[in-house]
């Protein structure tokens, strides 16, 4: 698919959810360190360092103002790839919406299913959204650009159950048939990114997420 979409430029996330009052009666909660971008965004982090590559700077902004809790209910991110590419993650757990990946995915069973279209991914040959994998890109004879019409193209793979690919992947390596497909180290640095969102949006500053040590 990379192949299709060219050389990646940019890419887009959207993740939002309303999280019911209920949720936070746990104090634990609503105090630093429980919010969505550690609860929920490293998921998502995790995701755009295997399909994009290193994330090497940071630039965040968060805010609390759905709630008034001492955790972050909004948060907006900025994102530069080793690659040169860019990336850009909205995360909110305040706002009924249909965009997430369990929602558009359909792998948490206790999820119901949008369908929509939550992550976006800008190349310089096509353009693809996920996880419907609609492939846009030009088939005109001549020159491809803003004025031609531009095609959409379908992409199809068989569905099959995360968390039972992953329990039997995770009870193979324990049984010494087949190595981990990612390793500790791989974890810090997904870990080590989401630390940096938070303590860029603290400082207002950007942020390379190898600097930050907390998370090692």
């Amino acid at each position: 698919m990379r192949s299709e979409l060219g050389r990646l430029l940019a890419v887009n996330v959207l993740w939002a959810v309303l999280k019911p009052r209920s949720y936070f009666e746990p104090r634990w909660r609503r105090t630093a360190g429980a919010g969505p971008v550690l609860t929920n965004l490293v998921h998502d982090v995790d995701l755009l360092r295997f399909m994009c590559g290193e994330i090497v700077n940071v630039m965040a902004a968060a805010s609390r103002s759905a709630r008034g809790h001492e955790v972050e209910d909004t948060v907006a991110v900025l994102l530069h790839f080793e690659s040169g590419a860019l990336g850009t993650i909205t995360g909110c757990d305040a706002s009924p919406s249909p965009w997430s990946w369990d929602a558009n995915s359909g792998e948490n069973p206790a999820i119901p299913v949008s369908r929509e279209n939550s992550y976006h991914f800008l190349g310089s040959d096509g353009s693809l959204e996920f996880p419907d994998l609609h492939l846009w890109r030009y088939r005109v004879d001549g020159e491809a650009g803003w004025t031609q019409p531009i095609s959409r193209e379908g992409r199809v793979v068989m569905p099959q159950d995360a968390y039972r690919c992953q329990l039997r992947h995770f009870c193979r390596d324990i049984d010494g048939y087949e190595e981990p497909l990612v390793d500790a180290e791989d974890a810090r640095r997904s870990l080590q990114v989401t630390a940096a969102i938070l303590k860029s949006a603290a400082t207002g500053q950007p942020i390379n997420p190898s600097e930050i040590r907390e998370a090692a």
